[in-house]
């Protein structure tokens, strides 16, 4: 069920996602997959948990900043694959097989840091909300539904150089380019990650 489910959403998103459909593609009837799951929101959320299934998961290999990495781009991956999973609210903390099961390989990355672990969950929340926010700039570029020139102008209409001296600056140098968000990951990932080494330092 789950994974006819999965397919159904991969192919036309969240929104596509029924109890008839997944029944249609199960060739049985509605009420059948009540005998399985109580409501589409159960549904829901074991789909989500299938599709967090990392196929790469590896064991960390003791250097935690590079496994910090690996962790963080394997998220990316599944939202790379599924990218109607940022349209599922996170409603909770991680409770379902692969989401323990990422929050574990996570965990073992961040231990060599010496991190106590209020800091190491701190650390790994830090990282998986910077991933899905990255996700969804790049979808909403995608998509086009984010215009980097439309939005400099409407800027522009609305400040001045005496209030947003900064702002003025960087729309006068041209400076905000659609290009320097798509590639953003890699960067934003290099600076998590040195703020977590001075975190470890302090700590």
């Amino acid at each position: 069920m789950v994974e006819a489910a999965l397919a159904i959403a991969d192919s036309e998103g969240i929104e596509g996602l029924s109890m008839g459909a997944v029944a249609a593609r199960l060739e049985t009837g509605p009420m059948t997959l009540y005998r399985y799951v109580p409501s589409k929101g159960v549904l829901t959320l074991l789909l989500a948990d299938r599709a967090q299934l990392a196929p790469n998961r590896s064991d960390p290999t003791g250097q935690w900043r590079d496994d910090l990495r690996s962790w963080s781009r394997t998220f990316r991956d599944i939202y790379d694959a599924h990218p109607w999973l940022l349209d599922v609210p996170i409603t909770g903390a991680p409770l379902l097989p692969n989401e323990v099961a990422n929050l574990e390989v996570g965990l073992r990355a961040i231990a060599p840091a010496g991190l106590d672990a209020p800091q190491s969950l701190l650390v790994l929340r830090s990282l998986a909300a910077f991933v899905r926010n990255e996700a969804i700039q790049r979808r909403s570029l995608a998509s086009g539904s984010l215009d980097m020139r439309t939005y400099a102008e409407a800027l522009a209409e609305l400040i001045n150089e005496g209030d947003y001296s900064v702002l003025a600056g960087i729309l006068a140098e041209n400076t905000l380019r659609v290009d320097d968000l798509e590639d953003d990951f890699e960067p934003g990932l290099a600076l998590l990650i040195a703020g977590i080494d001075e975190f470890a330092v302090e700590g």
